[in-house]
């Protein structure tokens, strides 16, 4: 499994230049592997108190980054700095989702 973190949060002014950005990124991984048959997840580092804040634009925002990276959404996960007390949960949950 290759894992690509990246800074991005939902309300980021320039959410879709970012995405455009995690597209090409994971493209270029994608071509580098060919065909090894090895996932790839994206992990949005979140810095804003948004991570979790609005639930639609979450969903809404989680489903154009996958759709545009041809990822599921299991092989995304969000990692809110705020929460650093809990990143060992989310790190166990992106090994246990791949």
């Amino acid at each position: 499994m290759i894992v690509l973190f990246i800074n991005l949060d939902w309300d980021d002014a320039d959410f879709n230049e970012k995405r455009l950005e995690c597209l090409s990124r994971i493209e270029y991984i994608k071509n580098q592997i060919g065909n090894r048959g090895c996932k790839i997840a994206l992990v949005l580092i979140q810095q804003g108190v948004t991570a979790t804040a609005n639930e639609e634009l979450t969903t809404e925002k989680a489903s154009q980054l996958c759709d545009s990276c041809d990822i599921s959404a299991k092989s995304l996960l969000v990692l809110p700095v705020q929460d650093a007390q809990h990143f060992f949960g989310y790190i166990l949950r992106l090994i246990q989702n791949h």
